[in-house]
């Protein structure tokens, strides 16, 4: 593994991060908030550590390697684009969107909370792997649907709680 360093604070059109070739994952760490005025990828063999800290983006999110949550928020804004977060999961994520969020490739997995605050999560039909999408906390999962659509199709929504109870 090669740690990259902190990647600063700033407003990104498109934020890419690729492998530099020589067969270790690179790490990718986070100063700061930023925001992507378009679409985040994350590269094969690469790892973006959000250290805490808060990211926006406007156009869609792939992840094809390595994303660790931490305690900071991903905001989906924008209009209309995918979404396709690997194997990995977000530990908070808020859709406050013009658009339909679609989930695409693996299913979508969070930790901590799911907020819509606008727009539709499409939760879609044609995940991988066979299983449901899940908002799974360790105190109190929480899915808030402020204003805005959940969209399952036929999909199925696993909300758990290891303390018991789970209220949607």
């Amino acid at each position: 593994t090669v740690n990259f360093g902190a990647v600063p604070a700033l407003t990104y059109y498109n934020f890419v991060l690729e492998d530099d070739g020589d067969g270790t994952t690179e790490v990718f760490t986070l100063a700061g908030n930023i925001t992507v005025n378009n679409d985040l990828t994350i590269g094969n063999l690469t790892q973006l550590d959000n250290n805490g800290n808060n990211i926006n983006v406007a156009g869609a999110w792939t992840n094809n390697g390595t994303f660790t949550p931490a305690n900071g928020t991903v905001t989906l804004s924008g209009g209309s684009a995918n979404v396709n977060n690997g194997s990995g999961y977000f530990n908070n994520l808020t859709i406050d969107s013009t658009g339909t969020k679609t989930v695409v490739g693996n299913r979508l997995d969070v930790n901590v909370r799911l907020t819509m605050t606008a727009g539709t999560l499409d939760l879609g039909s044609g995940f991988v792997g066979g299983s449901a999408h899940t908002v799974d906390g360790t105190v109190f999962p929480s899915v808030d649907i402020n204003i805005g659509t959940l969209k399952l199709s036929t999909s199925e929504l696993k909300v758990t709680s290891a303390t018991g109870g789970v209220d949607i």
